[in-house]
């Protein structure tokens, strides 16, 4: 009854980011974008947007959006 093990297909990861409003008028679906992280700061991950919210969060001025690497 215990889970040995979990099977996972990480060939395409999402990242989910906020997008401040400022910068909605530079950002779109299908552009490709590069990533980077505190957690591997000496590596880039190549990626594109894949999707944009349509619902602005009023209190960070932020829209989410997804890149998929």
């Amino acid at each position: 009854g215990d889970t040995l093990f979990t099977l996972a297909d990480l060939s395409e990861v999402w990242i989910e980011l906020d997008v401040f409003e400022r910068d909605l008028a530079r950002v779109r679906v299908g552009q490709q974008v590069v990533v980077t992280t505190a957690a591997y700061s000496t590596r880039t991950f190549p990626g594109r947007i894949v999707y944009i919210g349509d619902i602005l969060d009023p209190s960070k001025r932020t829209v989410r959006a997804r890149v998929e690497i």
